[in-house]
């Protein structure tokens, strides 16, 4: 399904919380809305520090920070950057 396709289909409700229909959101008591799993997680450790959603170690949150972006779907690859030499 193209992405015009899956907009279309996105209810009106979502489109206006996440205007490119992506999951996941969380919308707060306080009105607000936030996109994305990293950005959630993150969230939540700044909103409710003893959460601890984030790790308290260095070891811990490379770990959450490594299932936070394997939750986020693949890796954008960007296309190989050509160096040359500087003379």
């Amino acid at each position: 399904m193209g992405e015009p396709d899956r907009l279309a289909k996105t209810p009106p409700e979502i489109r206006s919380l996440s205007p490119m229909g992506s999951f996941p959101i969380l919308r707060d008591a306080d009105g607000t809305v936030v996109r994305q799993s990293p950005a959630i997680v993150y969230y939540i450790e700044d909103k409710i520090p003893s959460a601890d959603s984030c790790g308290n170690t260095p070891a811990a949150r490379a770990k959450v920070s490594t299932r936070v972006e394997a939750a986020s779907g693949p890796p954008k690859v960007e296309p190989p950057m050509t160096w040359r030499p500087i003379r």
